[in-house]
């Protein structure tokens, strides 16, 4: 008898960060610009598009927001963990409607209506922001501490809940 084939997706391979920021960096932009600004992706039928400005070093604004964390703009610093799985954001909204292992709902946050993506096994996370005509990729994340995945699957369940009266 054979094993039953597994069809889950598998996400897009880590990129490893090769011991130099500057080519490591205009890797990831290289990887942000085709498969995220050029990657025609849509959320509800509506395009999921990039904030450019406030620019920085001639990058969009939601380019650091990928790869960077700190709460300060000015004082955010490389997150290697953001940037190894910057390719999964093209990968999750390609599966998020076929594949169990995404979960997404929405969620007001700071009086925006805002939608989350969780890839629970990749402990990664994506945020969008609702606008009238289109969907703003916000940031991504790699979530590991285990205050955040409770936080996580408390919001996520309380969104199911609302669902539910609906």
């Amino acid at each position: 008898m054979e094993a039953e084939e597994v069809n889950d997706p598998q996400p897009p391979e880590i990129l490893k960060f090769p011991g130099q920021w500057e080519l490591y960096e205009e890797a990831l932009f290289h990887i942000f610009q085709q498969t995220i600004v050029q990657g025609n992706l849509t959320f509800l039928g509506m395009p999921i598009k990039t904030r450019f400005l406030p620019s920085a070093k001639g990058k969009h604004f939601t380019f650091w927001h990928l790869i960077t964390e700190g709460e300060e703009e000015d004082y955010r610093y490389p997150d290697f963990r953001r940037c190894e799985r910057l390719k999964w954001i093209q990968w999750m909204f390609q599966n998020y409607a076929t594949y169990a292992g995404i979960s997404h709902w929405p969620e007001r946050r700071k009086g925006s209506k805002d939608y989350v993506f969780w890839y629970e096994t990749g402990k990664y996370v994506v945020v969008l922001s609702k606008r009238n005509k289109y969907f703003m990729l916000k940031t991504a994340y790699y979530a590991d501490k285990d205050n955040k995945i409770k936080s996580l699957k408390r919001e996520r369940e309380e969104a199911r809940k609302q669902a539910n009266k609906s």
